[in-house]
């Protein structure tokens, strides 16, 4: 079972979303 891919996913689209309301 390769659900740590999807986790990874997640974890990456958090990042970006932080990074994008940090630079507004």
């Amino acid at each position: 079972m390769i659900q740590t891919l999807e986790v990874f996913q997640c974890h990456i689209k958090l990042q970006i979303a932080n990074m994008l309301i940090t630079n507004k």
